[in-house]
């Protein structure tokens, strides 16, 4: 995992720049999985693979917010209205995700395809919802590159003086 980035120097902008691509990359997949869903019938290899491809987008996406976006905000001052909540219900989000997944083997989708039909458009709701509190909470501060109420950081020539 790479280290967090410090707040400043255009890191914020980096770190949204980063987010924003990983959260359009399993936006794609979640697009891809609602067309593969509303078949009659299903493609096992097709949806196998949408579903491979969208919890790899899903698992780079939360491991760039943990390991390196969160650590970054949690250290300013005063968190943006909202942002405690989504950090706070990101072990829940996780859990919810691998519930769904371990419940949804390829083999019970092939069984009950109307069934997982549903419960796959229940899920798609709840990771839309998930990518627009993001932006919505982490846009703000992080795509203007303006960290206002960064921690205050006292550079060692401040202190020799």
């Amino acid at each position: 995992m790479t280290e967090p980035v410090h707040p400043g120097a255009g890191a914020d902008k980096e770190l949204w720049a980063t987010l924003s691509r990983l959260q359009t990359d399993l936006l794609d997949q979640v697009l891809e999985h609602e067309k593969l869903c509303l078949a009659a019938t299903p493609d096992r290899t097709a949806i196998t693979m949408c579903r491979w491809r969208g919890a790899q987008a899903g698992r780079v996406r939360m491991e760039h917010l943990q390991g390196r976006v969160f650590p970054c905000l949690l250290r300013m001052r005063d968190l943006p209205d909202g942002l405690r909540p989504l950090v706070d219900d990101t072990p829940a989000y996780r859990q919810r995700v691998s519930a769904y997944v371990l419940k949804w083997s390829t083999d019970a989708i092939f069984a009950d395809w109307v069934s997982y039909q549903a419960a796959s458009h229940a899920f798609r709701i709840d990771v839309r919802n998930r990518v627009a509190a993001e932006v919505r909470l982490i846009r703000p501060t992080l795509d203007v590159g303006r960290m206002t109420n960064r921690p205050q950081v006292v550079s060692p020539r401040a202190i020799a003086r």
